[in-house]
């Protein structure tokens, strides 16, 4: 791969859509980011000249703001409260994994109608959730006894 991206996002048999970073002046939003983690690996990724947002309730999981690259900042918002208006259509990218560990059904509707009010016209939002039905549990060795984390999981599911 080249040393500049031309796409923000890896590439793999699921990316069909390719989101130009080229210009370099992108503003991209991390809704719940808990530990912030997504947001400073993209930034070793990304031009320094991208901004990127970290949005969630709270932030005792990230690291301390000294410590977050100077293109990183956090913000507090509730996904389910209304956006604010200094949030609505700010970003040309927003990222979002596993609400579906957070929201109930009926939480879904007006989180993504939120969600849609902060993505700039023609804007990306890309969305990852756990596919629990391709979970699997495979022993390292044949001996090894599972029968606790097989438990475990036939009760979550």
């Amino acid at each position: 791969m080249a040393d500049k991206p031309d796409y923000i996002f890896t590439r793999d048999y699921i990316d069909n859509n390719r989101i130009p970073a080229a210009d370099g002046h992108l503003c991209v939003a991390d809704v719940a980011t808990g530990t912030g983690i997504w947001l400073m690996d993209l930034s070793s990724r990304v031009p320094a000249t991208v901004q990127l947002e970290g949005l969630d309730i709270s932030f005792q999981a990230t690291p301390p703001t000294e410590w977050l690259p100077t293109n990183v900042t956090m913000r507090h918002w509730n996904i389910r409260d209304p956006v604010p208006e200094g949030l609505v259509e700010k970003y040309d990218i927003v990222h979002i994994r596993y609400l579906c560990l957070v929201l109930s059904d009926e939480e879904v509707p007006s989180v993504l109608q939120n969600v849609a009010r902060l993505i700039k016209p023609g804007g990306y939002l890309q969305w990852g959730e756990l596919d629990t039905p391709s979970f699997r549990i495979e022993k390292t060795r044949p001996d090894n006894d599972a029968s606790g984390l097989l438990r475990l999981y036939l009760a979550s599911s």
